[in-house]
């Protein structure tokens, strides 16, 4: 990565810690929506069955662990991921 534009993205960039970069999510290629692989829930309105939750690859939640192909995907940029929230 050219030294300058490094220097610009360390003062100004980050990578969210997001559901599309976590390996609790179950998200198709070229889809933004999925299932939460970590958190289900009690359906009520059908058929009071447990079901995973819904999720967007954009959100994010505090149990976020980093995919380990997301650092592939990521590339050079992986170093700006940050943490996840508390």
């Amino acid at each position: 990565m050219d030294a300058n534009k490094l220097r610009v993205l360390e003062d100004m960039y980050t990578v969210y810690p997001t559901c599309g970069l976590c390996e609790h999510a179950d998200i198709a290629p070229n889809s933004d929506w999925g299932t939460c692989r970590k958190q289900s829930y009690r359906h009520q309105k059908h058929s009071n069955s447990r079901r995973q939750l819904s999720i967007s690859r954009y959100g994010g939640c505090d149990n976020f662990s980093a995919d380990p192909s997301s650092e592939q995907e990521l590339g050079g940029f992986a170093k700006f991921l940050a943490p996840p929230m508390p």
